[in-house]
């Protein structure tokens, strides 16, 4: 031949992808004549080399290849297919069928939000935040408390979690009083992920009350309620001495 073009693969699949992805094309060269060749995708959800159309000058007996890639910003999820053309300026044209599965992607919810706890001073106590996956592809998690938030804990802290789709997962808490007096406390939980709906990393509020022992608070009220009584009592022998 003087010129003749030849691509590879002849059809392209992107599977199932919610972020833009990549696919090389080879378009080769089989004739001994340099040949122009046009490529273009029917549709704008395929793009050559980040362009709707481009030309390609390739020699004889060469090859050039060609990034087709799938843009999934504003579309809808589903099946999307299109045709890329190549045609030379010889009359010699192929064409290469793409298509790709547009999911939804990872979705993260959280609950509760925020997290309220409530510990008795010098007592530990334990409490859990769900993760769930409300997406149709893998969720990865990451939970994690700064280090100068000692008072809570997260389990396995640090460690990446993967969530299926539709499915969920409880992260264990440990809230501990050992070591701050009684009060109000406010601090978050860092949820690093690759959810789709929400910004990464999520800070999680958490709202602590450390309360007073439940032995010495019976105690006082039994000291008050003795008090009290022996204030009636004096009262009514006053009041029958007075009689």
């Amino acid at each position: 031949y003087m010129a003749n073009i030849e691509v590879s693969p002849s059809a392209i699949s992107f599977g199932k992808i919610y972020n833009p992805a990549l696919r090389t094309l080879m378009i080769q060269n089989t004739g001994v004549r340099n040949v122009q060749v046009t490529v273009k995708s029917d549709v704008d959800a395929f793009t050559c080399n980040k362009k709707q159309a481009m030309q390609l000058d390739i020699p004889g007996k060469q090859g050039r290849t060609v990034q087709i890639s799938c843009e999934t910003k504003g579309l809808v999820p589903g099946p999307v297919s299109g045709v890329i053309q190549c045609v030379g300026d010889n009359d010699t044209s192929r064409r290469v069928p793409v298509d790709a599965q547009v999911m939804q992607g990872p979705a993260l919810t959280v609950s509760p939000q925020p997290l309220r706890a409530k510990v008795q001073k010098a007592k530990n106590a334990v409490y859990k935040i769900t993760l769930e996956n409300t997406g149709d592809m893998p969720l990865e998690v990451t939970v994690e408390t700064p280090a100068e938030q000692s008072w809570l804990l997260v389990e396995n802290s640090g460690s990446m979690h993967t969530i299926g789709p539709g499915e969920k997962m409880d992260v264990g808490l440990s809230v501990t009083a050992q070591d701050i007096q009684m009060g109000k406390y406010t601090g978050s939980i860092s949820i690093a992920h690759t959810g789709l709906n929400i910004n990464s990393p999520l800070s999680l509020p958490v709202e602590l009350e450390v309360a007073g022992s439940t032995i010495i608070s019976k105690i006082l009220l039994g000291f008050f309620v003795l008090t009290l009584s022996v204030m009636l009592l004096l009262l009514i022998f006053r009041r029958r001495t007075q009689a």
